[in-house]
């Protein structure tokens, strides 16, 4: 099954992209990325890329970018034929690591290798070419995608940190080897001039550390092991940032930070915060602190560093950080973040990004992007249910749609995700509920293994709290709740669910299908781990189903469903509501076995998004 039990649908991973920043367009640059980082040195400013088959990081002159002079983008290239798995920087910044797969003719040999790049050279001669240096690391070449080498070593000393960090993924190898079966990656981590973590899972999709000094460790926290959600543990899309301080590694796990330390014990140490990420240090390794959407919080740096950071938020009334970078040893930072939903008419331009510069002293405030739509941004949390609120505002006047996304285990943002962009884009504000079963933070991800159906219950009441108290009196409110979604639906107040002008329950979950556990029982585990027994079972949300007499729904209310999907079955669920005036079923949805690979993809996708919208803005929509 494609995508069992990700009830959030395909709309998730629709559009997630950002345009290549092309030739020595440092306006692409700056706009393309939605964050940008600053090497050891300071003297640049730089983001991967891939053009085609050849895998770069983008550079320009730190120096360039703070004194408004015309900047030249140039392109550190690594020449294998798969992305490399890591890089690194001099301590001085003159030269540019990357680590990837050694070839034997067109098949990876088994064996690493380092290619060299001269950066001084590329800004004064476009034909500087990286020079390669043998390693000889004997490992699977797609467990480069997983371990991370990091080093600021001096040259000399590379092969030496190459040879030591061989024990390291040998061991690696055989926790890879034994969950490879299952779509996504199983071990992720680093090692760093002699300091190694290393994450594993077993098929139970319980969590392991690997250190010095913890072996094969279980993660627990309160007693609970810990399980990493969605695509168990890591998405193919997504590649865990980690850092090291003196006796404690840092990594990010479902929005939230966590601590290990030599001791092996763990902390969540951004508990009860918004969603947040890790900064980019001077070394790669480096902790400075993390960010949410709205703050930074940095550590371990001046206070006159902090001191303009802070500033800089306020008084550039940034709301939608997507990216921190700090360099202590140059006296600077650097701001990614967001305040369009990309190019107005145009729902498949990609989304671009503003970059705030700071470097000694001086500054410069990239901003973004003439004739794209603004939006303000706002994190209130969703009290009661643990959980938050991601608030776009086009316009104060504008209607809203309250988003209840799919899943368990996912999230939305409008970096990632096209059904939200045009939302905003026709004329709509969007706050997104990031409730119980959301992988937005790791208390939101976890409170349905805490709570059972109860955490339903807590999420209905805490979102109609909220609405009383954001919009009082507000009657162009409409709602949209997307598959795993419904079942917050299902739990409104009948008074709640008036208060839409029109609803939309898209591909809704209902009764859950008995034979999933049958169809791919390891999937399903996984399922059952993240939401816990009571769910997983499905008892009480299927009696609710199977008892109802009259038909639940409120307002002008448009299902939209595929009577081909095998995941949910809202026709049989809201059989009571066949023949309602108020009631539309649309049979054009794309279900939930749609796969991003297929050849009309993005056409089918797209046509059911346009008719979600159009039906939200008063029309009719037609059936397939």
């Amino acid at each position: 099954m494609k995508s069992l039990l990700s009830w959030c649908g395909i709309i998730c991973v629709l559009y997630a992209g950002t345009a290549s920043a092309q030739g020595t367009d440092v306006d692409a640059f700056l706009t393309d990325h939605a964050r940008l980082a600053i090497p050891p040195a300071g003297r640049y400013t730089y983001a991967p890329e891939s053009q085609g088959d050849t895998w770069t990081l983008q550079l320009v002159s730190a120096d360039c970018l703070v004194s408004r002079d015309a900047c030249t983008v140039k392109s550190a290239a690594y020449t294998g034929p798969f992305p490399f798995a890591s890089y690194f920087f001099s301590p001085d910044d003159r030269y540019l690591y990357f680590v990837g797969p050694g070839m034997d003719g067109n098949r990876a040999s088994g064996s690493g290798v380092v290619q060299r790049v001269a950066l001084e050279p590329l800004f004064t001669s476009p034909d500087a070419q990286g020079e390669v240096v043998p390693a000889t690391i004997k490992t699977p070449q797609n467990l480069f995608s997983g371990l991370k080498l990091t080093s600021t070593a001096a040259e000399p000393d590379i092969a030496a940190a190459l040879e030591a960090a061989i024990p390291v993924y040998t061991d690696a190898t055989k926790y890879f080897v034994r969950n490879a079966s299952i779509n996504s990656y199983n071990v992720f981590g680093y090692y760093a001039d002699g300091d190694y973590l290393y994450l594993s899972r077993d098929n139970t999709f319980s969590l392991f550390a690997h250190s010095k000094t913890c072996d094969a460790h279980l993660i627990s926290l309160e007693g609970q092991a810990i399980s990493l959600n969605h695509h168990t543990p890591f998405p193919t899309t997504y590649v865990p940032v980690f850092k090291h301080t003196g006796a404690t590694s840092y990594f990010s796990m479902s929005g939230s930070i966590f601590t290990l330390r030599s001791d092996c014990s763990l902390n969540n140490m951004t508990q009860s915060l918004p969603r947040v990420e890790l900064i980019d240090g001077e070394g790669e390794m480096q902790y400075v602190g993390y960010f949410s959407r709205t703050t930074v919080y940095p550590e371990n740096i001046p206070q006159g560093l902090t001191t303009a950071i802070h500033e800089a938020v306020r008084d550039n009334d940034i709301q939608f950080i997507t990216g921190v970078a700090i360099n202590v040893r140059t006296n600077s930072f650097l701001i990614s973040y967001q305040s369009t939903t990309g190019a107005e008419g145009d729902e498949q331009a990609p989304v671009r990004y503003s970059q705030y510069v700071y470097r000694n002293g001086k500054t410069s405030n990239h901003t973004c992007c003439n004739g794209d739509r603004p939006f303000r941004f706002a994190l209130p949390p969703l009290d009661g249910a643990a959980g938050w609120i991601q608030s776009y505002t086009v316009a104060s006047v504008a209607p809203t749609v309250i988003f209840l996304h799919g899943g368990p285990g996912v999230h939305e943002e409008i970096t990632e995700n096209t059904f939200v962009r045009i939302l905003m884009q026709s004329g709509f504000n969007v706050d997104i509920v990031e409730d119980a079963g959301a992988d937005y933070t790791f208390e939101t991800v976890t409170r349905f293994g805490k709570h059972g159906y109860r955490a339903f219950d807590l999420n209905a009441a805490a979102i109609d709290h909220y609405l009383a108290e954001r919009y009082p009196g507000k009657t162009d409110l409409y709602l949209y709740a997307q598959s795993f979604g419904a079942h917050d639906y299902v739990r409104f107040a009948p008074s709640l669910r008036q208060r839409f002008s029109r609803t939309v329950l898209d591909m809704p979950s209902g009764t859950i299908p008995m034979d999933l556990q049958r169809a791919d029982p390891i999937v399903f585990s996984k399922f059952r781990r993240l939401v816990g027994d009571e769910l997983a079972d499905g008892e009480v949300d299927n009696a609710y189903f199977v008892g109802l007499t009259a038909c639940p729904l409120q307002g002008d209310v448009a299902i939209f469903y595929s009577d081909t999907d095998p995941l949910v079955s809202p026709v049989a669920d809201y059989r009571t509501c066949a023949g309602k005036t108020n009631v539309t079923l649309v049979n054009n949805a794309y279900g939930h076995e749609l796969s991003a690979t297929e050849p009309d993809y993005v056409h089918i996708a797209m046509r059911h998004i346009t008719e979600v919208v159009s039906y939200l803005h008063g029309h009719s929509p037609s059936s397939d």
